[in-house]
C-alpha cells in the first residue's frame, strides 16, 4: 500500500535531476530559456508535494544557472519531466489512498472497533491528525457515540495521546461536552473527569448540555468538578432549563445554589416567565418556597408579582405569596 505521504526520497531524487540539468554554469543560450523554464515549472511540481512546502535547490539558484550543451540539456530535461510526472501519479494515488484511510477510521471509531483503528493508526501515525467535516478528532467522535463500549475507545484513544481537552469548531466543544450532549452518558463524563478533563473548558461548562437532556446525574458530576453554575450564556443553565420546561434539572440547580432570580436579557426572571407561559402553580410555589423573589423587576419594570395580578387566575398569583 502506498504511504499516505510522497516519499522525500522520490522527491529529492527529481530534484537532483532538476538541477543537474540547469545547473551548468556556462554562457546563456537564448534558445535554451524555454527549457529552463520547464525545469522550474517541474520543479515547482516537486516543491507542492514537499510536507512543509519548502523550495528546492533548483528553484532558489534558477535565475543563476545556465544550460551548457542543449543537445543533452534537452534529453536530461525530458527525463526530468519523466520522473516529475511520475511523482505526480504518485501524489494523486496518495491523496486517494489518503482520503479512503481517513473515512475507514473515522468509520472504525464510530462503529467502536478498536482493531481496525489500531491497524489503520500503527504503519500511520500521521492519520491521529484526522477530522471530520464537523471538525471533530477521532476522541471527539468516540464521545459522540451513544453505546457503553464508547468508554473503551475513548481509553484506547486517551493512551495513543489524544488530548482530552482539545477543542472541536466554533464553539470549541471538548469531549467532554460531546460526552455530555452527543453520548448523554454520565459514566464517560466521569471517565474523562477522571482522566483529568475540566469543565470550565468545555462551553457553558456542559451545563446546558446536561439540562437540556434533563440530566441531572451529569449535572452533579460536572458541579463536583468545578463548573460554575451561574455560567452566563446569554442567560444561566438554571433559566436555561426552566426555560426548556426540563423541570428535574432546573430543580436540581436550584437546590446545588443556583441563582433563582437570574435574568435573561429582557431582566425576566424564571418567576416573569413561568407566568407569562403558564406554567403549574405548584411550580411557581415551589420555586419561591426556594428563595425566588416575585418582586425582582424586568427592564420594563414590571415584576412578576404585578404580572400575576393582572391573570384572571388567582393561582398565580397565589402561589407568589407562599412562605418563603
Amino acid at each position: 500500500m502506498l504511504d499516505a505521504r510522497c516519499d522525500e526520497e522520490q522527491i529529492a531524487g527529481v530534484e537532483r535531476l532538476a538541477v543537474a540539468v540547469v545547473a551548468q554554469d556556462a554562457a546563456t543560450a537564448d534558445d535554451d530559456v524555454h527549457l529552463i523554464l520547464r525545469v522550474r515549472r517541474l520543479t515547482v511540481r516537486c516543491d507542492r508535494h514537499r510536507e512543509k512546502g519548502a523550495r528546492s535547490p533548483a528553484l532558489q539558484n534558477i535565475d543563476e544557472m545556465r544550460a551548457r550543451r542543449p543537445g543533452d540539456l534537452r534529453f536530461r530535461v525530458d527525463e526530468v519531466e519523466h520522473a516529475a510526472a511520475k511523482l505526480s501519479l504518485h501524489a494523486s494515488d496518495c491523496m486517494v489512498v489518503r482520503s479512503m484511510s481517513k473515512a475507514r477510521i473515522l468509520d472504525a471509531v464510530q462503529r467502536l472497533d478498536i482493531e481496525a483503528v489500531r491497524m489503520l493508526l500503527d504503519p500511520k501515525l500521521a492519520l491521529a491528525e484526522v477530522r471530520d467535516r464537523q471538525d471533530r478528532n477521532l476522541l471527539h467522535v468516540a464521545c459522540c457515540v451513544q453505546d457503553a463500549r464508547s468508554l473503551k475507545m475513548a481509553r484506547f484513544l486517551l493512551d495513543r495521546g489524544f488530548d482530552i481537552e482539545a477543542f472541536s469548531g466554533r464553539d470549541r466543544c471538548t469531549p467532554l461536552f460531546f460526552a455530555v450532549a452527543r453520548a448523554r452518558n454520565p459514566k464517560f463524563a466521569k471517565l474523562l473527569i477522571d482522566r483529568g478533563a475540566k469543565p470550565s473548558n468545555a462551553p457553558g461548562g456542559a451545563l446546558f448540555a446536561a439540562a437540556w437532556w434533563n440530566d441531572t446525574k451529569s449535572l452533579d458530576l460536572l458541579l463536583n468538578a468545578g463548573a460554575k453554575i451561574d455560567v452566563v450564556l446569554g442567560i444561566t443553565p438554571f433559566l436555561a432549563a426552566w426555560v426548556w420546561k426540563h423541570f428535574d434539572a432546573a430543580k436540581f440547580l436550584a437546590t446545588r445554589g443556583a441563582n433563582v432570580d437570574a435574568q435573561d436579557q429582557k431582566g425576566r426572571t424564571a418567576l416573569h416567565l413561568g407566568i407569562e407561559k403558564e406554567y403549574d402553580p405548584k411550580l411557581l410555589r415551589w420555586l419561591v418556597g426556594h428563595g425566588a423573589s416575585p418582586d425582582v423587576a424586568d427592564k420594563s419594570g414590571v415584576t412578576a408579582r404585578v404580572k400575576a395580578s393582572r391573570k384572571r387566575d388567582k393561582r398565580y398569583l397565589e402561589a407568589l405569596t407562599a412562605l418563603r
